[in-house]
């Protein structure tokens, strides 16, 4: 994903999950179809894209 131009990128400690964080929808999709057509294992990739929370934690007291 780095060599895509995605500036942050990581994985998960607990599985193979890999995630990218790019600044827009557009951009994802283009990142998704760049990275769909390079590896090519339908059968063992799954890309989702979506949008983060950007709002922190909301505590409600009963």
């Amino acid at each position: 994903m780095k060599a895509l131009g995605v500036a942050g990128v990581g994985q998960s400690s607990w599985g193979p999950t890999g995630f990218g964080v790019v600044g827009s929808q557009a951009e994802a999709e283009r990142v998704v179809a760049a990275l769909a057509l390079k590896n090519r294992m339908p059968d063992r990739l799954n890309f989702v894209i979506a949008t983060g929370r950007n709002h922190g934690a909301r505590i409600t007291v009963a």
